[in-house]
């Protein structure tokens, strides 16, 4: 697959897509700059078996757009707090906290066998349901319901190793 052919295809249908759930054309560039760039860097990781290149691109957007919000955000709290007396620490800390668990669900994810880390993916990151996520693994709904659910329960206790569990 060639990446400009790629970025042809996709780029006018995906710049409206950001343009209806932004509102705002330079923001939107910039969002959809840092999508193909994304993509362009992970260009040799998309599996056509997974998703379509559609999909894996509308994922990503999706990713980006939030990841903008969120962004915009936090920036409007910190621009609040600036603004007054209450402790500027506590929000800090909670984004430090925020990063430390993402780093750390990355690195219980790479734990897991090949399946089950296929079956997170496919769940969490694709949104696919229980009869999807079966039929890109060929295996039965109930056989990746199982393996889903321990792929979780082995996350769950690799993060109580690092003091992020239940309390």
């Amino acid at each position: 697959m060639d990446f400009e052919r790629f970025y042809t295809t996709h780029y006018h249908d995906a710049l409206r897509y950001v343009m209806k759930r932004i509102g705002n054309q330079q923001d939107a560039e910039d969002v959809l700059s840092d999508t193909f760039l994304y993509c362009y860097d992970h260009f040799s990781d998309y599996n056509p078996n997974l998703a379509s290149e559609r999909t894996w691109l509308y994922v990503v957007l999706k990713s980006r757009i939030r990841n903008y919000f969120r962004d915009r955000r936090i920036t409007e709290e910190l621009d609040a707090l600036e603004t007054s007396d209450v402790g500027k620490s506590g929000l800090l800390e909670e984004a430090a906290e925020l990063q430390e668990l993402r780093n750390l669900l990355a690195e219980a994810l790479l734990t897991l066998p090949e399946k089950q880390k296929k079956l997170v993916i496919l769940r969490y990151f694709y949104d696919c349901n229980t009869a999807e996520m079966a039929e890109r693994t060929g295996m039965s709904p109930g056989n990746a319901r199982t393996t889903l659910s321990r792929a979780l329960a082995t996350i769950e206790k690799y993060l109580n190793t690092k003091g992020y569990g239940k309390e």
